[in-house]
């Protein structure tokens, strides 16, 4: 599967949506990374635990997500 895809309402392009089937299958290590340069681009200083990764990639979701924030 390739990580990506349209640019969504809040301007963050490459989260899969955790909800479609294809997302179901990707390595944990591949929505890190995608997920970490997301949200370093919004004052996200490391990674705990992607846990769910959620489709609203705000930096108030980021809590929610499992990323801590700087």
């Amino acid at each position: 599967m390739q990580l990506g895809g349209p640019v969504r309402a809040d301007g963050v392009a490459g989260l899969p949506d955790p909800r479609h089937p294809a997302a179901q299958g990707v390595h944990l290590r591949a929505i890190r990374a995608v997920a970490g340069r997301a949200f370093a681009e919004r004052g996200v200083d490391r990674i705990e635990s992607v846990g769910e990764v959620t489709n609203r990639a705000s930096p108030g979701c980021a809590v929610e997500a499992g990323f801590i924030r700087r």
